[in-house]
C-alpha cells in the first residue's frame, strides 16, 4: 500500500471515527432527553388522571356519606320511630309488672314468674316477623343475656364478644352501653348494626334502632328495635341510581361490597346484569398491579389496608355504542365507604398517556434518523474534500520518496549504483532525509570500496600462502577456502567449497570421522589445536601426510561461528637404506 494511499485512509477512517463518535454522542443526547421528555409526560400526565379520579371519587364519597348519614341520623330515626318503640316496650312493661305482681301475691315463685315472662316476651313479633325483644342482666363490666328468641345460643353468655362492638359512631358494645344508658336514665334509644332476619339484607349486618328500658325489680334491661332498611334501601336506591348516570367522557363510577372472600357488585353502569353478583367469574382474574388476581378482591384488600388507593389493569373499553369493548390499560381509583362497607371506584383508560408516548418516541427517533442523515452526509463531503487535499500534498511527499526508494533499490539490487546522488535539497523532512541518504551513501561507498581492497588484499594473501586453508560453520558445513585447498582436492574454484561438506570431498569415512572428531573438539573445547598429523587423499587419489592445526572461529562480539583450519603437507619421507 502506498504512501499515498495510507494518507488517504487514514485521513477518511479519521473523519468517519470523528463522524460516528459526534453521531453517537448527538443521539445519546437526544435519545437521553427524550426517555427524560417521556418519564416526565407519563409522571404528570398519570398525576392529572390520578388527582382527577380521586377528586372525582371523593365527591361521589361525600354524596353518598351525606345521604346515607340523613337515613341514619338518630334524631330523624327518633321522631320518625320513637313513639312505635316506646308503645311496644309499654306493653312490655306491663307483661313483665302482672307476672311480678303474681309472684308478690304468692300465686308463683319470683323464678317462676321470671321464667313464665321470658317466655311470654320471646313469643312477642311485630314489623312483618323481623320485630322482637331481648332481657339481658345488667351485670358489669359486661351483662349477660336472659332472652334472645333469634339467637338462643346468646342466653345465659357474657356479652362481651367482638361482634357485640357495633353501637354508635364509635363502636361501642351494644349490651354495656344498654346498661349505662338504663342505669343513667332508666331507658333510652341505641343506634347500631346488626344482622336482618330474613337474611334479604343489603348488607351483612342492617343499621337497626333500638330502645331500651330498665325494669328495675329484677335488674334487666328489656329491649326492641326496628331495621331502619326502608329509609336506607330508600336513599341508598335515590343514591346508585343517581350514581349510575353518572358519566365523565366515556367513564363512569361502580360500586361493590367489600365482603370476603369476594365481594359483591351493588351497581355498575356498563353492566348492570352484574348488579347483586359475587364478582368470582373467571373474567375477573387479571393482572392487578402486576400480581395475578381477582380485580374486586384486590379493590377490597387496597382499600381495607389504606382506606383508599390506586389499581393498575386491564378491561374492556366501552365503544361509541356504550357497549363493553376490547380490554384497554385502566387505572382506577377506590376508596371504602366503612359506613356501608362499600367500595367506591371510577377508572380511566389510559392508553391515550402511551399514545402520547409513543408519538413523542417516534419524534424522537425521527429526529435521531435526520441528525444521522446530515452527519453522514457532512462526513463524505469532507472526505471527499480530505482525499483531494491529501492527493495533491500526497504528490508533493512522495515524489522525492519514489526518488530515493528507486535509488535505494537500484543500490541494493548493485553496488555500482552507489555513486548516484538525490540532490534535493528542501529543508523540511523529506529534504533532510534525502541529504542524510546521499551522505549515507557517500560513506556507504567509500565503505564498499575499503572492504574490496581489504577482500583483495585477504584474498592475495590467501592465494599465495603455501599451504591449505578452509573454514566452517558449527555444523562443519564448508563456508569457504583458498585457491591451494581448492586445487588440491578438486574444486574448480575457491567458491565451489561453500557449502559443501566433507562427504563431497572424497574422503574416506574413517578419514571423514577423524576430520569430524577434530573439528568438533575445537569447536567444543573452544581453544585450538596445533599441528596433528592427518592424512588426507588429494584430488589424484594419492594419500598425503600433513600438518594440521584448527583453531575457533569467532565473530567481533566474541561468540564461537565455527572453526578455521590450515593443512601444511609434509615432504615425503627418503625409503630407508
Amino acid at each position: 500500500m502506498t504512501l499515498k494511499l495510507k494518507l488517504q485512509l487514514a485521513i477518511s477512517v479519521a473523519v468517519l471515527v470523528t463522524a460516528g463518535v459526534l453521531a453517537g454522542y448527538a443521539v445519546g443526547s437526544i435519545r437521553s432527553r427524550a426517555a427524560e421528555d417521556i418519564a416526565r409526560i407519563r409522571a404528570e400526565k398519570t398525576a392529572q388522571v390520578k388527582q382527577d379520579l380521586t377528586d372525582k371519587v371523593n365527591t361521589v364519597y361525600a354524596l353518598i356519606d351525606a345521604q346515607y348519614r340523613e337515613a341514619a341520623d338518630e334524631r330523624y330515626l327518633e321522631q320518625k320511630y320513637g313513639q312505635r318503640l316506646e308503645a311496644i316496650l309499654d306493653v312490655a312493661g306491663a307483661t313483665l309488672r302482672e307476672h311480678l305482681a303474681r309472684a308478690r301475691r304468692g300465686e308463683v315463685s319470683v323464678a317462676r314468674a321470671q321464667a313464665d315472662a321470658l317466655e311470654t316476651l320471646r313469643a312477642m313479633r311485630f314489623d312483618g316477623g323481623k320485630g322482637y325483644l331481648w332481657i339481658n342482666t345488667v351485670g358489669r363490666p359486661y351483662p349477660t343475656m336472659l332472652m334472645h328468641p333469634l339467637v338462643p345460643r346468646l342466653e345465659g353468655t357474657v356479652l362481651d364478644a367482638p361482634e357485640f362492638d357495633c353501637a354508635g359512631d364509635d363502636d361501642r358494645n351494644l349490651f354495656q352501653l344498654a346498661v349505662e344508658l338504663t342505669a343513667a336514665r332508666g331507658a333510652g334509644f341505641i343506634r347500631y348494626s346488626w344482622p336482618e332476619p330474613d337474611g334479604n339484607a343489603l348488607l351483612p349486618r342492617m343499621p337497626k334502632f333500638s330502645y331500651v328500658r330498665l325494669f328495675k325489680e329484677w335488674g334487666w334491661v328489656v329491649g326492641t328495635g326496628i331495621y331502619v332498611d326502608e329509609a336506607v334501601r330508600e336513599k341508598l336506591a335515590e343514591i346508585t341510581s343517581g350514581i349510575r348516570k353518572i358519566r365523565y367522557g366515556s367513564e363512569y363510577f361502580w360500586i361493590s361490597t367489600a365482603e370476603t372472600p369476594v365481594p359483591r357488585m351493588v351497581m355498575h353502569p356498563i353492566r348492570p346484569e352484574l348488579d347483586g353478583r359475587t364478582m368470582d367469574a373467571k373474567e375477573f382474574e387479571l393482572a392487578v398491579n402486576g400480581r395475578a388476581q381477582n380485580l374486586f378482591s384486590a379493590f377490597r384488600d387496597i382499600s381495607w389496608k389504606t382506606g383508599e388507593g390506586f389499581v393498575e389493569y386491564s378491561w374492556p373499553k366501552p365503544t361509541a355504542e356504550g357497549t363493553p369493548g376490547a380490554a384497554a390499560p385502566k387505572l382506577s381509583f377506590v376508596k371504602r365507604y366503612r359506613p356501608l362497607d362499600w367500595i367506591i371506584g371510577t377508572g380511566r383508560y389510559v392508553d391515550d398517556i402511551e399514545v402520547a408516548i409513543a408519538e413523542k418516541t417516534a419524534a424522537a427517533e425521527a429526529q435521531v434518523g435526520a441528525l444521522v442523515r446530515r452527519i453522514m452526509l457532512a462526513s463524505l463531503v469532507v472526505v471527499i474534500l480530505a482525499v483531494a487535499g491529501v492527493s495533491f500534498l500526497a504528490a508533493t511527499l512522495t515524489r522525492p520518496l519514489a526518488t530515493l526508494v528507486g535509488l535505494s533499490r537500484d543500490i541494493a539490487d548493485d553496488e555500482k549504483h552507489l555513486s548516484r546522488r538525490i540532490g534535493l535539497r528542501s529543508k523540511d523532512e523529506i529534504g533532510q532525509l534525502a541529504t542524510e541518504f546521499d551522505h549515507m551513501a557517500e560513506r556507504v561507498e567509500a565503505s564498499f570500496r575499503n572492504v574490496r581492497e581489504q577482500r583483495e588484499l585477504l584474498q592475495s594473501v590467501l592465494s599465495n600462502v603455501p599451504h591449505s586453508i578452509y573454514w566452517k560453520d558449527r555444523r562443519s558445513v564448508y563456508l569457504g577456502c583458498n585457491d591451494r585447498f581448492a586445487q588440491r582436492f578438486g574444486l574448480p574454484s575457491a567458491e565451489a567449497i561453500v557449502g559443501k561438506t566433507d562427504a563431497q570431498l572424497g574422503w574416506s569415512d574413517e578419514q571423514r570421522a577423524r576430520l569430524l572428531e577434530r573439528d568438533r573438539g575445537v569447536m567444543d573445547a573452544g581453544a585450538p589445536l596445533l599441528d596433528a598429523r592427518e592424512t588426507l587423499r588429494d584430488a589424484s587419489g594419492r594419500d598425503i601426510d600433513c600438518l594440521a592445526s584448527r583453531v575457533p572461529l569467532r565473530d567481533q562480539a566474541g561468540n564461537l561461528i565455527g572453526v578455521l583450519g590450515v593443512f601444511v603437507a609434509l615432504p615425503p619421507e627418503a625409503p630407508a637404506r
